[in-house]
């Protein structure tokens, strides 16, 4: 979980994910679904976009950071460029 997820402490609230941190998850996430080593910036963009759109949903809590972190997961997953790839 730390290697997919750094800088996110799973026992904190959502609020305290900074934007470094959304960004190595949303980084890593694509990295091991897609198999490419450097995703492209319009990918990293549309994941950036589709994070900031969830974060205000969950609630502030712990639950909401492992709330966002599974919606940030599947929404990697749902990416067009993930369903291209397989």
């Amino acid at each position: 979980r730390t290697a997919l997820f750094p800088g996110i402490t799973f026992t904190a609230a959502p609020s305290t994910i900074t934007a470094q941190a959304r960004d190595q998850v949303i980084n890593n996430l694509l990295v091991k679904f897609t198999k490419d080593s450097a995703p492209a910036e319009s990918d990293l963009a549309e994941m950036r976009a589709l994070y900031d759109e969830l974060k205000p949903s969950v609630t502030n809590n712990a639950a909401g950071t492992s709330g966002l972190m599974v919606a940030t997961c599947a929404a990697a997953l749902g990416s067009a460029k993930t369903v291209l790839v397989y």
